[in-house]
C-alpha cells in the first residue's frame, strides 16, 4: 500500500462501503503503464460524497491478473474478477486481499 499516482490508474465502477463514520471508496482496475498489473485504489469519503482522505492508497494484486472489476460483495469483502479469469477477494475493512467473503451485505456501486 502507498501513495497512488492516479495518472497511472485505469479503472471502472467504484464500491462505496460504509465504515465507521465515513465511506471507503474501493476502485479496482489496473495500471496504465502495466495493464497486466491489477490494482485496487482506495480513498475515504464523507457521507455527503466529499473525499476526505489526504492521499489515495493502492493495493496491488499478483502480477499477471490484469484489470480488476467488481462482480459482487458480501459484507466488507468485494469479489473482483481479474482479466485473467480468476476471482480475487478484497476486504475494505483491512484494505487487503483475503481468502473470501464472511458475511452478507449489499454493495453500492457508482
Amino acid at each position: 500500500m502507498g501513495l497512488y499516482p492516479s495518472a497511472d490508474y485505469s479503472g471502472g465502477a467504484k464500491w462505496l462501503v460504509p465504515f465507521e463514520e465515513h465511506e471507503i471508496a474501493v476502485c479496482p482496475g489496473s495500471l496504465k503503464s502495466n495493464p497486466s498489473q491489477g490494482v485496487v485504489r482506495i480513498s475515504r469519503w464523507s457521507d455527503g460524497g466529499r473525499m476526505i482522505s489526504i492521499r489515495d492508497q493502492q493495493v496491488f494484486s499478483d502480477e499477471g491478473t490484469g484489470r480488476l472489476r467488481i462482480v459482487d460483495a458480501t459484507g466488507m469483502v468485494a469479489t473482483l474478477q481479474a482479466e485473467n479469469g480468476s476471482l480475487i477477494y478484497f476486504d475494505a475493512a483491512t484494505l487487503s486481499f483475503v481468502a473470501g467473503p464472511t458475511t452478507a451485505a449489499t454493495p453500492t456501486l457508482h
